[in-house]
């Protein structure tokens, strides 16, 4: 075997044994990767919540705007996360109106920097935590004789109230108060973050959703209302006519770009052509007959022709009018009834035919005493 076959083979073998080796050792598996949440889920936070309320024989939809409060079913469970600035007064008075007749709120508490009128109306208090561990897991009893749960609070901050009737939390303060309030009841909480989809199936969440969602246990519909929103006409065209806006934002760019003074020297305005009278004339003649007036100009043309008549004969203006008609008739060899267009003044109304026939009997005379 030459030397070239060796290393040929040599070459082939140690491939083959790399290979084995790689196959031997490694092999090839699916691997999950988390990429977030999308969709309905990525815009609403409280997605999971409504599908397990659902799916317990619980309606649950999302309220869209702040009118919707005014409409609100009885033995219904409102859930109110945090961010309610867009919450007035009167939308306030009008939610506690309901809770009164026997509805059901759930709140989470804005944060210690931020003011929350809501609470203040149910008389919550919020404090300053000292320090304890964020997230831990903590157990939890969200009524009075329910069993507790394991639930992983971001401790931020604690609530107090002398209302409440039941309290739930740390021995400085609680993170859960359930507060009667005349026929219905206000549930407050420091976080709702177990409740979010990316933590609703972590530890017991789902359970304390559930039991959240039933309210006193005859709940007819969960209802949330997150960052609530007032209804406008941009936000409504935003929502629904969104490629409307953009073409129509595109059409007056490039309108502003075409009417747009342009950068650079200024180009000089074109010499303007000197027309000649007869242009003049031509045009104004134009115009008057399409304005109806062409009795006008042949009434025009007969009194040039009738004036160079009496400057080349000075005895006509004291001739008669049968006299006349001879004068011009024999003189310029007319008709007695062309004669007659020279010393009759013309029609205002005339027609295209007698318009021309008169205008030939003025050019004659013109060209005759011209001779």
């Amino acid at each position: 075997m030459s030397r070239e076959g060796i290393w040929t083979a040599v070459v082939v073998a140690l491939v083959g044994l790399g290979a084995t080796w790689f196959f031997l050792n490694f092999e090839r598996v699916a691997v999950r990767e988390r990429v977030g949440m999308s969709g309905e889920a990525r815009r609403n936070p409280y997605l999971a919540l409504e599908r397990l309320s659902e799916r317990m024989g619980q309606p649950a939809r999302e309220l869209r705007s702040l009118a919707e409060l005014g409409d609100l079913p009885p033995r219904a469970v409102l859930l109110l996360p945090r961010s309610r600035a867009e919450l007035a007064r009167r939308e306030r008075d009008r939610l506690l109106e309901w809770v009164a007749r026997g509805g059901a709120i759930v709140v989470e508490a804005e944060p210690l920097r931020v003011p929350d009128p809501l609470l203040d109306a149910l008389g919550v208090q919020r404090i300053r935590p000292g320090k304890l561990p964020p997230g831990e897991v903590r157990l939890l009893a969200p009524a009075a004789g329910a069993g507790p749960l394991r639930v992983a609070l971001p401790v931020t901050q604690l609530l107090r109230s002398r209302h409440a009737e039941h309290a739930a939390g740390l021995d400085e303060g609680a993170l859960l108060l359930r507060i009667p309030y005349e026929r219905g009841q206000a549930t407050v909480l420091a976080e709702l973050a177990p409740l979010k989809n990316d933590a609703i199936g972590r530890h017991d969440h789902a359970e304390l959703g559930w039991r959240l969602a039933r309210g006193a246990g005859d709940a007819a519909a969960l209802l949330i209302l997150d960052r609530p929103r007032k209804l406008s006409l941009a936000g409504w065209l935003r929502a629904n006519a969104a490629h409307a806006l953009a073409a129509a934002a595109l059409l007056v760019a490039l309108w502003l770009w075409r009417i747009a003074p342009r950068f650079g020297p200024i180009a000089p305005d074109p010499e303007r052509a000197r027309r000649s009278l007869l242009d003049h004339l031509r045009a104004s003649g134009r115009f008057l007959w399409a304005a109806g007036q062409g009795g006008r100009l042949a009434e025009a043309a007969r009194d040039a022709a009738l004036r160079r008549l009496q400057r080349a004969h000075p005895d006509f203006a004291a001739l008669s009018a049968p006299e006349r008609r001879a004068r011009i008739a024999g003189a310029f060899d007319l008709a007695e009834a062309e004669a007659r267009r020279v010393l009759e003044p013309q029609p205002a109304r005339t027609t295209a035919q007698d318009f021309v026939r008169s205008v030939r009997v003025y050019q004659a005379i013109h060209e005759r005493l011209a001779r």
